[in-house]
């Protein structure tokens, strides 16, 4: 969905801001053990691909990525997010500054 692709892009420059993590969205995105589409090599298939996006779900991304960019956050300032299931098993649905958009959590 859109509000869980801004999700993700703020997610990205939070990083960014942070004294934890690198300081460029490319030098977060590529961090080792962060973002799965990064090390297994979609991304990289996708940006090749970018000039004819055309799915709903690609023009969303990039509605999404431009929205960050422009100051849009629906997340405030969290840093971590996973998938929902896994989270709870871990036991991150319990941090207060938790929240919920669709299959993931944020915090």
């Amino acid at each position: 969905s859109y509000e869980g692709k801004l999700a993700v892009a703020n997610i990205v420059l939070n990083r960014v801001k942070s004294k934890q993590y690198p300081n460029t969205i490319k030098d977060v995105i590529y961090q080792p053990g962060q973002f799965t589409v990064a090390k297994n090599g979609s991304l990289a298939k996708q940006l090749e691909r970018y000039e004819s996006y055309s799915s709903t779900s690609q023009l969303l991304t990039i509605k999404a990525a431009k929205a960050a960019l422009s100051g849009a956050n629906n997340i405030g300032n969290r840093l971590y997010f996973h998938t929902y299931k896994l989270a709870v098993k871990k036991g991150y649905d319990k941090k207060k500054n938790a929240v919920k958009i669709q299959d993931h959590l944020f915090w």
